[in-house]
């Protein structure tokens, strides 16, 4: 066997395997959620605390292709909105996800409202509690599965899997909530995911989504200022840690703002061997982000720098988020998550 063919072959099995995976994920074990590498670009995703964190109304777009080096791999795609009413205190925001997974293999769609309450606790302190429910749409398509028991060991398929759906596609509803503190420098807070804990199974086994539990904080140094023109120049420092189904993620990040540009540098999964049950350093990405704004309109673009074992073939992530603000009318608290 020629190394080309032998690498040919070597992508097929990895194709075959993720969408095996897959199929297990949502059949029979937990399925996992969607990570972000510019989480707070699409704030909403987080947790409903983070709707209407500007001066009025924001409407976002978000593109991600993730492993572009396997055939298929990742596809989402995210659009969302949301508005702050300065006179009842409140924000409300929705965002619509759409999810591909494995050419096709696997499709998600999935509708997110939200609403938080502004209390505020001081001269320049605020608490915002919220609330999301959201309309999950799942679906397989059969024809483009192959499972393990149907790969021979020169890569071709042949033979009837075991396997047996029940099912090909399904609705479910599922509810999350959060909370946010925060001043003009700060944030902390956190959230949770999928309480009602429901999942649409595909195989034999029952399945279930485990719920997630989110731990997000930053903070803002402003070096220059601009009093006359409200501008500023800005080092934020900001985190993310996510718990989920005895899996765990932290993300680091430190972002250097000065308008019209943005620059920022995540890092994310586990550094500390301590934190493995296997002693193992769990290093999944480097994550290089890039934003310009113009006026009320900002495109921002990253890419994931590979750091596992996959690193020679997934081709790691881009992401591309596009954000409008309008209706800019009211000072808000804070209007600088946009990283």
């Amino acid at each position: 066997m020629n190394v080309m063919l032998k690498y040919k072959i070597n992508r097929k099995i990895i194709r075959y395997v993720l969408a095996a995976f897959f199929a297990t994920s949502f059949g029979a074990t937990q399925a996992q959620d969607l990570v972000l590498s510019q989480p707070y670009a699409s704030s909403l995703h987080l947790g409903p605390s983070f709707a209407g964190m500007t001066n009025g109304g924001r409407a976002f777009l978000t593109y991600r292709n993730q492993w572009p080096g396997f055939s298929g791999g990742y596809n989402t795609a995210l659009i969302g909105s949301d508005f702050f009413f300065r006179r009842q205190n409140s924000s409300v925001g929705a965002f619509l996800s759409y999810d591909r997974q494995a050419g096709g293999t696997f499709t998600t769609m999935s509708l997110h409202p939200q609403y938080n309450y502004r209390v505020k606790l001081g001269e320049n302190l605020f608490f915002r509690p919220g609330v999301e429910l959201s309309v999950y749409y799942k679906a397989i398509n059969p024809d483009k599965f192959v499972f393990a028991d149907q790969i021979a060991e020169d890569g071709t398929i042949d033979g009837t899997s075991s396997a047996n759906f029940i099912r090909e596609r399904g609705t479910n509803v599922d509810v999350a909530v959060s909370a946010l503190l925060y001043n003009s420098s700060f944030w902390l807070g956190g959230a949770i995911h999928h309480i009602s804990e429901t999942e649409i199974a595909f195989l034999t086994d029952m399945a279930k989504t485990p719920r997630k539990w989110s731990g997000f904080a930053g903070y803002r140094f402003i070096y220059y200022e601009d009093r006359q023109s409200g501008f500023e120049d800005t080092f934020t420092l900001a985190g993310i840690f996510d718990y989920q189904s005895n899996y765990s993620q932290l993300q680091l990040g430190i972002f250097w703002h000065m308008m019209p540009l943005e620059l920022g540098l995540w890092y994310r999964d586990l550094p500390l061997p301590f934190m493995l049950k296997d002693g193992r350093v769990n290093r999944d990405a480097l994550i290089g982000v890039a934003g310009l704004s113009f006026g009320n309109f900002k495109i921002s673009y990253s890419y994931d720098l590979t750091l596992s074992d996959l690193s020679g073939q997934s081709g790691g992530a881009h992401e591309l988020v596009l954000t409008l603000k309008f209706n800019q009318k009211d000072e808000n608290d804070l209007s600088f998550f946009c990283y």
